[in-house]
């Protein structure tokens, strides 16, 4: 068997199977779809990191990630736990600080709190999907490769990048740019997704020209993906404005720390809250670690998008 069936004996499962376990929920009746929209709800783990980045998507129509919201909510309120104020925040809840409200709490309250939190995931029919990147890795490429991954696009004549530079500081791009694949892929013909993002000052201006760009004519995923899929506009929320985000939020961490171990240690094994969590992946290709050894197929694979990198590549001496 797989590695990754070992780690996630969950995608072990056919989708056929997984339709047939979750009461065909992944693929909600023509009804449900003509009434509710599809959302996304995304956040991010580690992106000052030198080392490693975690980013976390929660798909699902909006009935259900309204669900999400209120069982979170409910969760947050309840008088042990008094987190309604402060919401969740994983880093703060992982590494508190002696002004952080969980900081004084026992290891058997902390566990019992985030169990009650993926169950309230668990409770909903929404579905995961999470990419981390080897941030030492990706920063270890040329600016050019690196550009090309987080959506430039090179004209190999003028010796310029075209419309789109990419973002060759930000694995953050890269991480996007898989998720939005995902999304086009995952959400249903003839329909829309609208992404809602956590509010991120240093890379949002990029990311809403970014989001135009491959959303538009010009697109370089259109020939591959449904870009129609993709609906606009690109929103950027605050935790406490939208509870679905402080759930991304918990995913996203642990992407980020198994992103971490699986950089040093390609046989890392996920931690039990993160296999918990990685149940709510539709299929294993929903679920990307960027390791060192992926991200010359993850060039390959974005060649197609740009026609003119081959040469780019070859000229500055790499294969």
């Amino acid at each position: 068997m797989p590695l990754a069936a070992r780690l996630f004996p969950e995608f072990h499962l056919s989708i056929v199977e997984r339709l047939i376990r979750d009461g065909l929920s992944v693929y909600p009746s023509y009804g449900q779809w003509f009434w509710a929209m599809h959302k996304t709800f995304t956040d991010e783990s580690g992106v000052n990191d030198p080392l490693a980045f975690g980013m976390a998507s929660y798909f699902g129509l909006d009935t259900q990630l309204d669900r999400l919201a209120r069982r979170w909510r409910a969760v947050l309120e309840k008088p042990e736990y008094d987190m309604a104020e402060c919401g969740f925040h994983a880093k703060e809840f992982y590494k508190p600080s002696p002004n952080d409200k969980v900081y004084s709490w026992p290891s058997t309250k902390r566990d019992r709190f985030i169990d009650e939190l993926i169950s309230a995931i668990e409770d909903c029919k929404v579905w995961l999907f999470a990419t981390g990147v080897d941030s030492e890795a990706f920063y270890a490429l040329p600016e050019s490769e690196r550009r090309h991954l987080t959506g430039g696009v090179f004209n190999g004549p003028s010796g310029k990048w075209k419309l789109m530079s990419g973002k060759a500081s930000a694995p953050y791009f890269l991480a996007l740019r898989v998720q939005l694949e995902t999304i086009a892929t995952r959400t249903p013909q003839g329909h829309k997704c609208y992404q809602i993002l956590h509010r991120q000052n240093e890379y949002e201006g990029y990311a809403h020209d970014y989001y135009d760009w491959v959303t538009g004519e010009q697109s370089p995923m259109k020939n591959d993906y449904d870009i129609s899929r993709l609906g606009h506009p690109l929103v950027f929320a605050s935790h406490t404005q939208y509870l679905q985000l402080q759930a991304a939020d918990l995913s996203a961490y642990h992407v980020y720390q198994y992103t971490l171990e699986k950089r040093l240690n390609r046989k890392a094994q996920p931690s039990k809250i993160f296999k918990r969590l990685a149940k709510k992946v539709i299929a294993l290709e929903d679920l990307l670690i960027v390791t060192a050894d992926a991200l010359p197929k993850l060039l390959e694979r974005f060649r197609a998008y740009d026609p003119l990198w081959r040469e780019k590549r070859a000229a500055s001496g790499r294969s």
